[in-house]
């Protein structure tokens, strides 16, 4: 194998640099692609599956259609990696302070790193056009290194005759880095607490402020040149025309600019981020038909931020510096944490109050603290507390005590729970720790109606940076919990309106006062801003708090009659979104036959977004077996059986047809419902009702005598304690959609789903003769679901490109960046990912529906083309340099399997792989030994996962299976 040239030796990526130069990538002659996988290469790909329904019905499925293009492209990072005070002095004996102040001499490094998948140039800018505050730069300096990451030297910009004189590095590697060293001197009127920084570069988010680690938003963006960005302040990449480039001409992604911040403060001051999140972890109801037994369970954690926290990161210029938590004082009159509040400091067992962090949470309204339920972390530490002052006084002003309540009556008195840490006997809080297991249930109580009632409240924790002793130094820190904001900041990262951390508090200042009212729940205010919905502590701001919410919902009203599946009438469901579950929300599903089958016709694809399409066939009639039920005592007369728009008539709460806001059905125009009753005495009745898409049916023909009213299908009566069958068959028209179809092939809209067919039953006893039901009427509906396919397969990509300690993802290329934006690199990994999911109802909530299992399942990914998919990932697609098409390509297929790049999530299946001769084996390694020492091999060409034995209703599985983009290493290693 030929050696890296000498010039690549002058660059530095220090995870891989040594990989890289073992490799050998870079001494190929142009056009080196024409080796590898050709750029501009189109390469498609697909999935098939079958499955069986539960009566052993047979489907098929193809998923959406992939397609990546193989391209070069430039990229480029730009990240601080050191920061330094230059000693003032050589003396060993003279320690200077680590502070930086006023005229001491700094160096920033940044570490600037083509990302691309070509060699490129990199353009660095001069002093004068390199952003910095309260410092003088002396000089930017290009730093050497060896292939072991040691420094060799230093060029500095502008140096006569060096190769930085015109702030060009030549010929930059793909995944190599460069060093760019900026010194500078800080200024002599800074102060305490001032700002210094540089930044090395000009992306179009430097309009704000940025971070002082890789934010995302500087990295690799478009270089905006032509739009008039000031190019003098770039650091940018231009194209190559080295012996080591790879493809001539311009990347297919234009230039690419990033920028880097590196922020430093005169005199940084420490400070202790406190996050207090919470989660409740749902309801237990008790008694089904009341509201005020349910219970509520909450769990919170607390997490001490450091410096490399996520959120404390994304702070703009953000002046402190992580610290441990420490507790603070309750040793005087206010806060006085007493267990007697007029003797501060006097607390249960001698608790020593010096030192202590609090963690508090009001008992909301509407709920009583469920008796013995307190619950804290593991091991001793955490001590619960417990108080009845009431919640108008400040949690760290109450009246505490450990004693717990013994009876369910003094529970109900209590207003707070919380945990004290004595942060003196065992040690402050670290940074970036987390500490889980704080656990508390309510009962509510005193909700009367049936409406639904929201529960708010929120938990708070109270600490210091230093000793608990704010006015020893140490700063107050205080965080309520709902959002990720640590320290009670806002999102920008500034103080907010409660306690927080200042040099001074007045805690006689209730910090909640704006937050908790005196029923003793935060208040989220009309509009509900501020209010952690989703349970998730993902609510924003801090005007109004954080505030947790949980929904108590009504309870189900049982009907004076069933309709519902066959053989269970009464069954309670949730359909089209119905909360709490009751029984006119009950549902049966039924799949039509796949497209091509049976008497459906064939497949029209439509094209969509990405490679979906909204493909519509015509299904065949789908029949449905029916109950109706009379629960009472006493027999009812004249019951109706009509269909009826969810919408337009009961207002039960569908959805508009196929997503379509002015649509007030859910069935297509033209599908016809036919219904059948037959009690084997009487002559069957028969209707047939066409709809006409906008909540509206039309009924076409009754059975021959006439009989029903105004053609309705009419049972006479129905005994006491009974029920009667009934067919109900629904036949979509022609251009229906796919189930699994999003809505116009666009993965932003919503799956076309189900085709709900919603039947009535209703009690007519009064006026036989006329028909039209209204909500004032005494009936029961059930809703008969067609689906036009439904196990879903959707299929996404991503491009995964070695960092040097793995293969990481590619920005702007991940699974739900649009396809066309993926360029994959010979080298690459191109990561399919396909989901299987059975869309249909899962009736969770309710019992008694007709539920579709998906069994059986067999997924088939085969990358060679084929009467039934244009997949052409398993081809040797390149044509040789000469550019005759005639010629095969370089004998190697496009794509390679890594040997470990396949997986399934479903328990029980069983990936099978297959060579070019359709040859199976479980075992992928059993395929080409030539490169199994590099971890890919070229002979699997097909995927098939089986043994999937069930999919129940709303469940899903993915299968993953990765194809590295061929490259001029995998064709060296099969060289003699």
């Amino acid at each position: 194998m030929n050696q890296p040239s000498s010039k690549f030796q002058k660059y530095y990526y220090p995870l891989i640099g040594a990989a890289l130069a073992a490799a050998s990538l870079f001494h190929f002659s142009l056009p080196v692609f024409s080796i590898g996988t050709t750029a501009g290469t189109e390469l498609v790909n697909s999935a098939t599956a079958t499955y069986d329904d539960q009566n052993n019905n047979a489907y098929d499925v193809t998923s959406n259609e992939v397609t990546v293009t193989v391209g070069k492209i430039a990229g480029i990072t730009n990240v601080p990696i050191d920061f330094k005070k230059i000693p003032n002095t050589t003396d060993p004996d003279i320690q200077e302070s680590t502070a930086i102040l006023p005229g001491d001499e700094v160096s920033f490094d940044f570490e600037i790193t083509n990302i691309g998948n070509d060699a490129t140039d990199i353009f660095i800018p001069e002093i004068g056009e390199i952003a910095a505050q309260n410092l003088t730069i002396n000089k930017i300096e290009y730093i050497t290194v060896d292939n072991a990451g040691n420094e060799t030297g230093q060029i500095e910009r502008g140096t006569a005759s060096s190769l930085f004189a015109n702030g060009i590095v030549e010929d930059v590697p793909q995944n190599s880095s460069i060093i760019i060293r900026v010194t500078a001197t800080v200024s002599s009127t800074a102060v305490e607490g001032d700002e210094i920084f540089i930044q090395l570069g000009d992306t179009g988010t430097n309009t704000a402020d940025v971070s002082s680690t890789d934010y995302p938003g500087t990295q690799n963006q478009a270089d905006l040149g032509s739009t008039g960005d000031l190019q003098a302040k770039d650091v940018r990449t231009e194209t190559a025309d080295g012996a080591i480039v790879q493809v001539t001409g311009d990347p297919v992604n234009g230039q690419r600019e990033a920028s880097a911040k590196e922020v430093r403060t005169v005199g940084s001051e420490s400070l202790a981020l406190a996050r207090l999140e919470k989660i409740n972890a749902g309801v237990a109801a008790g008694d089904p038909d009341a509201l005020d037994d349910n219970v509520i369970s909450y769990n919170l954690n607390l997490e001490v931020a450091g410096n490399n926290d996520p959120q404390v990161a994304a702070y703009p210029d953000f002046p402190f510096n992580a610290a441990d938590l420490e507790g603070r004082a309750y040793t005087t009159a206010a806060p006085n944490f007493a267990k007697d509040a007029t003797t501060p400091g006097t607390f249960d067992g001698g608790i020593d109050t010096s030192n202590l962090i609090l963690i508090s949470d009001a008992i909301p309204e509407f709920t009583d603290l469920e008796l013995g339920s307190v619950v804290a972390p593991a091991g001793g530490v955490w001590i619960p507390v417990y108080t009845e002052s009431p919640l108008t006084t400040p949690a760290d002003n109450a009246a505490w005590t450990t004693t717990a309540p013994a009876t369910q009556v003094a529970a109900d008195a209590i207003t707070r729970v919380g945990w004290i840490y004595d942060a003196e006997a065992n040690g402050a809080l670290a940074a970036g720790s987390n500490t889980t297991g704080f656990t508390f249930d309510v009962i509510t109580s005193g909700i009367t109606g049936n409406t639904a009632t929201a529960v708010y409240n929120m938990g708070q924790v109270f600490g210091s940076t230093d000793d608990g002793d704010a006015g020893a130094g140490g700063l107050i820190t205080y965080d309520e919990s709902g959002d990720q904001n640590p320290a009670n900041l806002n999102d920008d990262g500034t103080f907010g309106p409660d306690e927080t951390a200042t040099t001074s508090i007045d805690d006689d200042n209730d910090p909640g006062t704006a937050d908790i009212d005196v029923f003793g729940y935060a208040d989220p205010g009309t509009d509900e801003d501020n209010v952690d919905t989703n349970g998730d502590n993902t609510a924003t701001g801090s005007e109004a708090g954080e505030v947790n919410k949980v929904e108590i919902n009504p309870v189900a009203v049982v009907s004076d009659i069933f309709n519902g599946p066959d053989g269970n009438a009464d069954a309670v469901g949730d359909i089209f979104g119905a909360a709490p579950a009751d029984d006119n929300h009950d549902f049966q599903n039924l799949a039509a036959d796949s497209p091509g089958a049976g008497t459906s016709g064939a497949l029209t694809p439509v094209a969509g977004v990405d490679g979906h399409d909204n493909s519509t066939f015509d299904p065949g009639s789908v029949t449905f077996d029916n109950t109706v039920e009379n629960p009472g005592d006493s027999t009812i007369n004249s019951i109706l059986l009509e269909p009826v728009s969810p919408i337009a008539e009961l207002g039960a709460g569908g959805d508009p047809l196929n997503g379509d806001p002015t649509s007030v059905g859910d069935l297509p125009n033209l599908t016809t419902i036919t219904i059948v009753y037959d009690d084997g005495v009487n002559p069957a009745q028969t209707a047939i009702y066409e709809y006409d898409g906008a909540g509206t049916y039309t009924i076409d023909a009754v059975n021959s005598d006439g009989t029903g009213t105004d053609g309705a299908i009419v049972i006479p009566s129905i005994p006491r304690n009974s029920s009667v069958p009934y067919t109900v068959s629904v036949d979509l028209p022609t251009g229906t959609q796919l189930s699994t179809n999003f809505v116009d092939g666009d993965p932003a809209n919503d799956l076309v789903g189900a085709y709900p067919a919603v039947i009535s039953a209703y009690i007519n006893d009064v006026n036989p003769t006329t028909t039209g039901l209204t909500i004032n009427d005494t009936y029961n509906v059930t809703v008969n679901q067609v689906y036009a396919g439904y196990l879903q397969l959707l299929k996404k990509a991503r491009v995964l490109r070695d960092s040097g300690s793995g293969f990481v993802e590619v920005a702007g290329m991940g699974f739900d960046d649009p396809n066309g934006n993926k360029n994959p690199a010979p080298g690459d990994i191109l990561e399919y990912q396909i989901t299987y999911t059975n869309i249909t109802e899962d009736g969770s909530s309710g019992t008694g529906n007709g539920l579709l299992q998906a069994d059986d399942i067999v997924i088939t990914e085969d990358g060679v083309p084929s009467a039934t998919n244009d997949n052409n990932w398993a081809n040797d697609n390149d044509i040789l340099p000469n550019g005759d098409p005639a010629e095969d390509g370089d004998n190697l297929i496009d794509t390679l399997h890594p040997l470990s790049g396949a997986n399934d999530t479903t328990t029980g299946s069983v990936i099978t792989y297959f060579d070019e001769n359709n040859m199976g084996n479980t075992d992928p390694g059993a395929f080409s030994a030539e490169l199994i020492e590099i971890g890919v091999t070229d002979d699997i060409v097909k995927y098939q996962v089986s043994g999937i034995a069930r999919l129940s209703p709303g469940d899903f599985g993915v299968f993953t299976f990765q194809r590295k983009i061929t490259s001029p290493a995998d064709i060296e290693d099969l060289e003699p």
